[in-house]
């Protein structure tokens, strides 16, 4: 069976835009579930805007800080990061980009939400060295499980 990933491999995302804060509530094991749907946009190189949609659902762990590291770099579901970090595990769990686009997305979204250039490169240098332990783990059918049929449902040329 082939694989999925990614869906758009050969996209370089030039920029990601979320208008609002999610909607997310407590869930197990100190993750957090998202309470409704929730959009964002990617500009990228090789289509002009792809706008995806994260269903209700969904279940993020904020921007997985080691709990020894918070009070260099802050909790995990910090309000200037959580959007960010939300965008990011959708975009690993999906696989829907390179890895290194989803890393750059993630970097991209804590500069536009107003973290500090240390903690931001110390966030950005954490998911490049640490991120492709989770990216090594997924299997299609995780993937295939984060994706839906209404995953991107505009697509603008």
């Amino acid at each position: 069976m082939p694989s999925p990933r990614p869906l758009f491999p050969d996209a370089k995302i030039e920029s990601v835009n979320a208008h609002v804060k999610p909607k997310m509530s407590p869930g197990a094991n100190g993750r957090y579930v998202i309470s409704a749907p929730f959009d964002f946009c990617v500009i990228t190189t090789a289509v002009q805007s792809i706008t995806c949609r994260i269903p209700a659902g969904f279940v993020f762990d904020g921007a997985s800080i080691p709990r020894f590291a918070w009070r260099v770099v802050g909790h995990p579901f910090a309000s200037d990061i959580v959007t960010a970090a939300l965008i990011h595990d959708y975009l690993y769990a999906t696989e829907l980009f390179q890895r290194i686009e989803a890393d750059t997305a993630f970097l991209q979204l804590m500069k536009r939400d107003g973290v500090g250039f240390l903690r931001r490169r110390t966030c950005y240098f954490a998911v490049r060295l640490f991120g492709g332990i989770v990216w090594s783990h997924h299997t299609l059918a995780s993937i295939r499980a984060a994706r839906n049929p209404r995953l991107c449902y505009e697509l603008e040329k």
